[in-house]
């Protein structure tokens, strides 16, 4: 592993852009770090102070480029890719932190830990994350570089677009229309504040005792999805409205459409049983500072009427 010069101290988040890396940048500049943003579009209106970088990371060039200087690299690309990071990192001597989801759990088994048994199925989006922890946490074991993996569960927030609770929920909260919800809204579900997943994320790419292992993020209380779609339609000072769309429904809907038979063989699951993140050992590690829901609908309500 190569070493970096004393004064190279940069924190780098590839997807800088996104629902979860913008953020993230917020956060590391009032922390004091320096920052360099890594997208694949220009970047609109980046932050004061923070270097932006043009970059494909799924491909080596990108992410040696991206990568080279970093004391810190924060993978936040989405969809994710890690095998050209990983060797860039390595290079470049920085430590990695993956953004991660839930989705290799089997959550039929109860609050979802970081020993929770994976079940894949046929499900793209588990293997594929399985597949990147496997990959990481070898490079780690090897002593290739330092890493490590923050969980989250749904994540909403200003900024998030495509989430089970981004736009389809929060526009409609707005507008008074009916949301659209998978499965029972009545079964608890854990989510996740984009910007306290972006703190998490921090933390851990600051800490050494987070090395070598994947954490649950904290998350404000597990409510049902019926109980977060009346905060958000109340904040918005609307009538809760919803359209439960159940395996009979997407199936016949699926007939007719690739992005619903995807919907149902990726999500569905989730929303059949309590899906509920346990992030108690990020919590004896590190604390467990979270926005209660409230405040943080009212923040992501207030980005979306000025989106």
């Amino acid at each position: 592993m190569s070493r970096r010069s004393p004064d190279e101290n940069i924190h780098v988040v590839l997807g800088g852009s996104g629902s979860v890396g913008r953020p993230l940048i917020d956060e590391l500049l009032a922390r004091g770090h320096r920052v360099r943003a890594v997208t694949r579009t220009e970047f609109d209106d980046p932050p004061e102070g923070v270097e932006t970088m043009l970059a494909d990371v799924a491909l080596a060039d990108g992410a040696t480029v991206a990568c080279e200087g970093a004391s810190v690299v924060y993978n936040c690309v989405f969809p994710p890719a890690n095998a050209a990071v990983i060797t860039a990192c390595a290079s470049a001597g920085a430590k990695l932190v993956l953004a991660d989801s839930l989705a290799m759990y089997d959550c039929n088994s109860g609050p979802m830990a970081e020993t929770t048994r994976f079940d894949l199925g046929n499900r793209e989006s588990g293997r594929t994350r399985a597949e990147m922890e496997h990959r990481l946490m070898d490079a780690h074991r090897t002593g290739d570089l330092r890493a490590t993996i923050g969980r989250a569960s749904d994540v909403y927030g200003p900024g998030v677009i495509v989430s089970v609770v981004g736009s389809s929920v929060m526009r409609a909260a707005l507008d008074g229309r009916a949301s659209t919800v998978l499965g029972n809204p009545d079964l608890l579900h854990t989510y996740t504040y984009n910007r306290d997943f972006a703190r998490a994320l921090a933390v851990l790419g600051e800490s050494d005792r987070a090395d070598g292992a994947a954490w649950h993020v904290p998350s404000a209380q597990t409510v049902t999805t019926r109980e977060f779609l009346s905060l958000a339609y109340g904040e918005a000072g609307k009538k809760t409205k919803l359209r439960r769309l159940g395996p009979v429904s997407l199936r016949l809907l699926g007939l007719l459409s690739k992005q619903v038979r995807r919907a149902r063989r990726e999500k569905l699951y989730q929303f059949q049983s309590p899906f509920v993140s346990d992030h108690s050992k990020y919590e004896a590690a590190f604390g467990a500072e979270t926005t209660p829901h409230p405040q943080a609908i009212i923040e992501t309500l207030e980005w979306f009427r000025n989106y």
